[in-house]
């Protein structure tokens, strides 16, 4: 018999003891299943991939699935802010005016929708001041800004041109309540801009506090732009406009005495005439009694306007967000307002006792038929427009009322990012 084989000292101590001991760690390892708390040994032995294992953090625990996560909402984007344009007009209304005072009163509503095609389509608020002089029946009558293009026009028609017969007027103090009196918007980056319009030059001479010269250099510390227009060729009217519309960094033109406006009436009008009254029959307010039937007054009168007047005021009442103040259909929509939180003697008669399920399926239906009204307009109104250009290329007329002021509005709303 071979003599046994001695392994060296070295060996016993330093490889075969430690072997020995982790061969007996693993079966007690094994026996108890302590294996499954080390990751590698656990890999090993499954036959796992162990690139595919993270080990863990502290005692391994089964942790239960997570619950499944919802699928992400869709986040709405806010929607950008309709930009603000405050327009005042402050109309000399003595007799001389006359022509003026009728002219626009025609062409308010085509003003108004002109203006509504800028982009973004702007938030338009008018105001007026008619103004005289110490003598006359009145010296100032103001009416403030609204939103509310019908209770303008209403506004505008209870205005008549009277009185005077001598010159100057009471400028001065017209074109301070302008500047300082009206509820001008005073966030965000609005449009501000005050048209002042006559024949006649401004007092000097009266001792009432009143001066043109520092509401114009008032108005531009207050963002507000004032452009003159004069009518007729006075040169003293043409001085003092063209100093307030320089101290307030307007512009002046000079128009015609009758305004100088042009009409022109079109084989489009009479449907939207048409369209005109269903638009109006289709607006729903909301608000107390007492407001519902003033707003109601002023819609109907709106709604029965002559052709070429109701055709421009179909036009812009497409464009805009809102059909008056108080637009049930449209202050829902955009949220301003929650259908149940609006009282039920704010509703109309007819929707009074109506269950809320009921009552949203009503304006529903109200707003999709109005909807289609506004399409149909837009449609008619496009075709129209295109034939009053056409026309006033045939036999162009010079600068008017109405072409003045929007070619003022257009240039200077650029600076607010409103483009046309």
């Amino acid at each position: 018999m071979p003599a046994p084989v001695r392994l060296p000292r070295w060996f016993t101590t330093y490889f075969a003891l430690p072997l020995a001991l982790c061969v007996a760690a693993a079966a007690v390892l094994w026996i108890t299943g302590g294996w499954r708390s080390i990751p590698a040994f656990a890999v090993f032995v499954s036959g796992a991939n162990p690139k595919a294992v993270s080990p863990p953090i502290g005692p391994l625990t089964v942790a239960p699935a997570p619950p499944a996560m919802p699928a992400p909402a869709t986040a709405a984007l806010p929607s950008q802010e309709a930009p603000k344009v405050d327009v005042v007009f402050v109309l000399d209304t003595t007799g001389s005016m006359s022509g003026l005072i009728e002219g626009a009163k025609r062409k308010v509503w085509s003003i108004a929708s002109q203006i509504a095609d800028g982009q973004p389509t702007p938030d338009l608020r008018v105001a007026l001041i008619g103004y005289r002089d110490t003598t006359d029946e009145y010296v100032t009558k103001r009416f403030d800004f609204s939103p509310d293009l019908d209770a303008v026009f209403q506004n505008l028609s209870s205005l008549s041109a009277n009185g005077g017969g001598d010159t100057p007027e009471h400028v001065s103090r017209a074109l301070s309540e302008a500047v300082y009196d009206l509820a001008w918007t005073q966030t965000g980056q609005a449009l501000k801009l005050i048209f002042l319009v006559g024949d006649a030059p401004a007092h000097t001479d009266y001792q009432d506090g009143y001066d043109y010269r520092k509401a114009s250099a008032d108005a531009t510390l207050k963002g507000i732009t004032i452009n003159t227009i004069r009518c007729g060729n006075a040169d003293d009217t043409g001085r003092v406009f063209t100093e307030i519309a320089s101290l307030a960094h307007g512009k002046f033109a000079s128009i015609d005495s009758t305004g100088g406006m042009q009409f022109v009436a079109t084989p489009y009008d009479a449907k939207l005439a048409e369209l005109n009254a269903r638009l109006a029959d289709s607006t729903i307010v909301y608000g107390a009694e007492t407001e519902r039937s003033a707003a109601r007054a002023r819609i109907e009168s709106g709604g029965a306007l002559a052709a070429p007047m109701a055709a421009s005021r179909a036009s812009y009442l497409a464009k805009s967000k809102k059909l008056t103040e108080k637009d049930l259909i449209a202050d829902v929509e955009s949220g301003d307002v929650a259908l149940e939180a609006i009282p039920a003697s704010d509703l109309p008669t007819e929707m009074q006792g109506l269950p809320p399920e009921q009552l949203k399926g009503k304006l529903a239906e109200a707003k999709m038929r109005q909807d289609a009204i506004k399409r149909e307009i837009a449609e008619v109104s496009k075709t129209r427009d295109g034939y009053i250009k056409e026309q006033q290329k045939e036999a162009p007329a010079g600068p008017g009322f109405d072409e003045e002021v929007l070619d003022m509005i257009r240039t200077q709303a650029a600076d607010k990012g409103i483009k046309y």
